[in-house]
Order: structure tokens, then C-alpha cells, then sequence
């Protein structure tokens, strides 16, 4: 109770779906969906330590049921086979947003996960008796995040303190990978087995996960740096799976 809020309600959310399959008939099936969410009750905080004190003052909780959010957005799905190809595609389009009545900043951003386009295909085909080779490529844009502008010199902590930018107002750079996979079957006995190699991210892409800083010389006046935490590189797997 001295730290949170043993008052806090359920968060709630209503959800819409609207979807249309249809069978296509070169042995392909296509899909669309539409879909809303309305979000309410969510828990939310002040974002500074004087809006702390300030509800701390008035005698109110810290952590409230005052947020209020939504997402929307469209899905489509093709997949299709012929005798020797199986291939897909994806996309989305998506819009989610969150309410913070308490931030002393924007009180509406976009959510941490809001991607707004996604897309995918996928190829396999078979080659000669036994070998699958397929492929896999994914793309995203950049997931929002909140920009640091500058710093300032706190002389008290010896310490430089970020200066921030609108809450997820900027975003990271997009996203690509792609994979490639080499797959035999063969029998021993009643055993169904397959060896396979894949690699993931082929293209070695060095996608931006997250902004970092270093500490700075604060005695020079030196910033700190701004640098990256990448997704992992090229990866290469080898593996066998058995069947009975």
C-alpha cells in the first residue's frame, strides 16, 4: 500500500473483429481481417517526480485506472501450393495509441509496439526426391521511441541528465531479415528423418534494437555518445529431426 494502489480495478478491453476468407481456384486461399480495440482502465503513473508529489499532496494514489487506449488495423493473408511450390505473403497495417492523463508531457502516444506496416513472404519448393529448399523474408517499420535531444549538467550528481524528446515521438529505423533453408528426408527403418541447414538473417542486416548512451566525461563537458544495440547477426543451424 505505501507503494502502490491495492485499489486497482481490472484493465478492460472490447474487441471487434471483421474477417472475409475465399478459396481461389488456383489451389490459393486469401484472407482479410479488420479489427478494433478500445482499451479503458488502464493503469498508468505521472512521468515525473513532482507529478508524484503533487498527487502524494492531495492524498491520491500514485497508480490510477485513468488511461484509455485503442488499436485498429487490417490484416491480409495468400497462401497458395502448386505440385512442387508452396508460398505465402502477409501484410498489416496497424494504428495503436495510449492515454496518459498524468504525463506532464503529451498525454497521447504512440504504443511501444506499434509497427506500422508489416510484411512477409515465404517460398519452399521441392527439388529432386526428398530436398525442400525455402526462403523467408520479413520487413517492419521502426518501432516508436522517445528521442534524446540533449543533455544538462547536473552539478549536484556530477552527472549529465537527458533531455527528452515527445513521449515515442521519433522512431527507429526499419526492419529487414531474411532466411534460407536446406532440408532432406530420408527413411531408416520405420524412422522418418531429415537433416537440415538454415541461416537467419542471410543478408547479415544489423537492425537497430535500442538507442544507448556511455556515461561522458563530465569533468571535460564531454556528452555522452549515442550508440546501438543491434538484433543478431547472420546465424547459421544445423540440425537433424526424426519421425515415427
Amino acid at each position: 500500500a505505501a507503494y502502490g494502489n491495492p485499489r486497482l480495478l481490472p484493465e478492460r478491453s472490447r474487441q471487434l473483429v471483421v474477417g472475409l476468407e475465399q478459396p481461389l481456384p488456383f489451389r490459393a486461399l486469401l484472407r482479410i481481417e479488420g479489427y478494433s480495440k478500445w482499451l479503458d482502465r488502464l493503469v498508468v503513473n505521472p512521468d515525473t517526480d513532482s507529478g508524484v508529489r503533487t498527487l502524494q499532496a492531495a492524498g491520491q494514489p500514485v497508480f490510477q485506472n485513468s488511461g484509455t487506449g485503442y488499436a485498429r488495423g487490417i490484416d491480409l493473408l495468400l497462401v497458395g501450393r502448386t505440385p512442387r511450390l508452396s508460398y505465402g505473403f502477409s501484410g498489416s497495417l496497424l494504428h495503436s495509441e495510449r492515454t496518459n492523463p498524468l504525463a506532464s508531457g503529451p498525454q497521447t502516444y504512440a504504443a511501444p509496439w506499434d509497427q506500422r506496416v508489416t510484411l512477409s513472404a515465404n517460398l519452399s519448393a521441392t527439388v529432386g526426391t526428398g530436398w525442400l529448399l525455402s526462403g523467408r523474408a520479413t520487413f517492419h517499420t521502426g518501432r516508436p521511441t522517445t528521442d534524446v535531444l540533449g543533455f544538462t549538467r547536473d552539478e549536484a550528481t556530477q552527472k549529465f541528465v537527458p533531455i527528452f524528446g515527445p513521449t515515442n515521438g521519433a522512431r527507429f529505423p526499419a526492419y529487414f531479415e531474411s532466411s534460407i533453408r536446406a532440408e532432406k528426408q530420408f527413411r531408416i527403418g520405420a524412422l522418418q528423418l531429415a537433416w537440415y541447414a538454415e541461416l537467419l538473417n542471410v543478408t547479415n542486416t544489423q537492425n537497430v534494437f535500442i538507442y544507448t548512451y556511455g556515461k561522458g566525461d563530465f569533468a571535460n563537458n564531454v556528452e555522452p555518445d549515442k550508440g546501438t544495440f543491434n538484433h543478431l547477426p547472420i546465424r547459421p543451424f544445423f540440425g537433424i529431426r526424426c519421425e515415427n
